[in-house]
């Protein structure tokens, strides 16, 4: 099996509870012994699938089929993981109590929405890192301070950062409970700011039955989702696609009322229709996702394929992306740095000492 094969299987392994055919061949390969499972665990754990992983093969009947050992592992992190999410779970009940005791109804993103909405099939399914609330930009002061007289306060690390440019508050942690919280006053950095602005949010917004608290519409979910994801973290770029992100996805374009097409996204029609295409290409060819197949879908998947099955080539691939991005960055905060204070300080606080430019430079020479 190549890691390409390694990596649409696993895809298999998450929709079989939707497609009896995807079921068939997952059972077919677990019983022929192919399935490499050391690197199926690797590449589980690198894109956040496990616990995953384990309640799909559990639901399907296959746990017996696989490997004693193998079976407990992917157990021990399923139960870790649903412990900690039934935590969040409680951690953002008692946020939507504080807020709305105050007048603010907050609205939930990403993971912590997805929870709240029930969009997985089992609540330990999600790896979840922090609970991402929109808050209104007026409101934004008045929910810190909310937080801060409810026990919440900054971690020592963020108290030098420079969150001037950011689109959240530096996150907030709590002695009693498991995740970072954070504040958002609109759902995209800068840069992205116009796909989709906050009136639009509002206007769309759904809210959970049974708690004064909102989550995006489905539409808006997924443009998130995407620009999140894909245009935000690189993943696109770097064709890094991880499966987390993309299982998102999938959940949520199985909330879309049947001939209704995918959202537009400003400006990037072209990749993401290209990010459908792969969404269900990744999923045993789900027919769940809206897109037209075309040259430039083909060629993205063939793209990942090939530089999945030739790592050393993925590698060199990487950097090359990752330096074609992070020169124009330097070059311009050096040049505006005379004139910029957020420039300066990015400076200093990558930077440091002239000993550590030198060394930054050196790493990077040996890099190449």
């Amino acid at each position: 099996m190549t890691i390409s094969e390694l990596y649409y299987f696993i895809g298999k392994c998450l929709v079989m509870d939707d497609d009896p055919k995807a079921r068939r061949l997952v059972e077919a390969e677990v019983s022929s012994g192919n399935v490499p499972w050391e690197e199926f665990v690797w590449m589980g754990s690198s894109h956040f699938v496990l616990p995953a992983l384990y309640s799909a093969f559990k639901r399907n009947g296959l746990l017996p089929s696989l490997p004693t050992d193998l079976a407990e592992h992917l157990s021990g992190i399923y139960t870790l993981n649903l412990n900690r999410n039934l935590q969040i779970i409680e951690q953002s009940h008692d946020l939507i109590r504080i807020l709305s005791n105050e007048g603010i109804e907050p609205l939930f993103l990403k993971g912590a929405g997805h929870l709240l909405q029930n969009l997985y099939r089992d609540p330990g399914d999600r790896i979840m890192s922090d609970i991402d609330i929109l808050i209104p930009e007026d409101a934004l002061s008045r929910a810190a301070n909310i937080l801060y007289a409810n026990g919440y306060s900054h971690p020592e690390e963020f108290k030098a950062d420079d969150f001037e440019k950011h689109h959240h508050l530096p996150g907030f942690e709590h002695k009693g409970y498991v995740a970072m919280v954070e504040l958002h006053h609109s759902v995209f950095p800068e840069n992205f700011g116009k796909i989709l602005s906050n009136e639009e949010i509002v206007t769309d917004k759904k809210k959970i039955e049974g708690f004064d608290t909102w989550v995006l519409s489905v539409d808006h979910q997924r443009v998130l989702n995407f620009v999140h994801d894909q245009l935000a973290d690189d993943d696109f770029k770097y064709k890094t696609m991880l499966i987390k992100g993309l299982y998102d996805f999938y959940l949520l374009a199985k909330l879309t009322p049947p001939g209704k097409t995918m959202p537009s996204i400003k400006g990037y029609k072209r990749s993401f229709n290209i990010y459908c295409s792969f969404v269900s290409a990744a999923f045993n060819n789900s027919k769940t996702i809206d897109f037209t197949e075309n040259s430039s879908a083909k060629r993205f998947k063939n793209q990942f394929d090939y530089l999945q099955n030739h790592p050393k080539i993925y590698g060199y691939y990487q950097l090359l992306i990752l330096y074609s991005h992070r020169i124009p960055i330097i070059l311009k905060t050096f040049i505006t740095a005379p004139f910029s204070k957020h420039s300066r300080r990015y400076i200093k606080k990558k930077a440091g000492t002239m000993s550590a430019v030198k060394g930054y430079i050196r790493h990077l020479r040996q890099e190449f």
